[in-house]
């Protein structure tokens, strides 16, 4: 919450205008979804003619959007992040300046440098390329949930219900599993 205030705050049009892009791509992913099963459709079993245009066209201008909203959302992401390690640095190379001589020259120079650099751009991607990221991916689950409920309810409940269940099933297999091998090398070393 802190560095939201502290840089992201004033970038909030831009982080705005991201997330409406990250948006964009939810829905435009889900719309190529649904546009694949009309295509198989027309194109393959009821094998029309002009569908051979319409379709792909539309296919296509989808995904030509879809990637326009995702260069968009780039660059938005990419701007204020970079604005935001500027910040920081500045902030850090201030703080830098005015420090204690002692305990500057009781660490390296290169320590300094590499903490400036590096935590730097930790802070710029947690702060955004995470938020947009983590948005744009409930987004387009949640839009894919849609589609799917859309498509086959019951097929949809199935995979929602069953999906959880199985990944238990899994989990436990894979820690009996792995016990077993290391019981196995502990027998054998």
């Amino acid at each position: 919450l802190r560095i939201y205030r502290t840089y992201l705050a004033g970038h909030w049009k831009s982080l705005a205008l991201s997330m409406v892009c990250a948006a964009c791509v939810a829905g435009f992913s889900a719309l190529l979804a649904d546009l694949l099963g009309p295509a198989v459709q027309q194109l393959f079993i009821e094998k029309r003619a002009s569908a051979l245009l319409i379709i792909p066209a539309a296919i296509a201008a989808t995904a030509l959007t879809r990637t326009a909203a995702q260069v968009g959302q780039a660059v938005l992401v990419n701007r204020v992040g970079n604005r935001m390690v500027g910040e920081i640095q500045v902030q850090l190379f201030g703080r830098l300046v005015r420090a204690d001589l002692a305990q500057l020259r009781a660490s390296h120079t290169g320590t300094h440098l590499s903490s400036i650099l590096y935590e730097a751009g930790l802070v710029r991607e947690a702060a955004t390329n995470g938020l947009v990221n983590y948005v744009q991916n409930a987004l387009t689950i949640v839009a894919t949930v849609i589609l799917m409920f859309k498509q086959d309810i019951g097929l949809s409940l199935l995979v929602l219900i069953g999906g959880p269940i199985a990944s238990t099933v899994m989990q436990r297999y894979s820690k009996r599993t792995r016990k077993a091998a290391q019981g196995a090398m502990t027998e054998t070393s």
